[in-house]
């Protein structure tokens, strides 16, 4: 309920300033999970790539060991090729955590940025308000904080 003194439009624009900051907090918490999800199934794509370059490895060193031509050059190649997807899958990974971390930055950002605005709204609001009873709407005559 609003008093005489109280501009509707002051109140309103504290309302919807608030309710932009909350908004921002919900789909921040929502981004936050996916964003480990994602982070998560990243980092499980690298691990295994990594388990397959080692195993070919593996299979190179016993192919040295055997000795034969034949399975020395096929393990040769896996290894090539286990390398290669590995740092494709390395880079790929590193450039969607920075991309993940940067969205995460810019959602940061327009969340300290719509708080500063719903603090603003609401300092404004607050000193339209008639602490006194005098008609002034002087918060900082009342003592109150704006």
């Amino acid at each position: 309920m609003t008093s005489d003194h109280e501009p509707e439009s002051n109140k309103d624009a504290a309302a919807a300033a608030q309710a932009r900051f909350w908004g921002d907090v919900i789909v921040n918490e929502a981004e936050s999970h996916v964003a480990a999800l994602h982070r998560d199934r990243l980092l499980a794509e690298r691990r295994e790539a990594m388990e397959r370059l080692t195993e070919a490895r593996r299979s190179l060193a016993q192919a040295r060991d055997h000795g034969d031509p034949d399975l020395l050059e096929t393990a040769v190649a896996d290894v090539a090729t286990a390398g290669a997807e590995y740092r494709r899958i390395r880079d790929n990974v590193a450039d969607e955590l920075q991309e993940i971390i940067r969205a995460r930055l810019v959602r940061m950002t327009a969340m300290a940025a719509h708080l500063g605005d719903a603090a603003e709204a609401n300092s404004q609001w607050l000193s339209t308000l008639d602490f006194k009873g005098d008609g002034e709407g002087r918060a900082e005559d009342a003592g109150g904080v704006t």
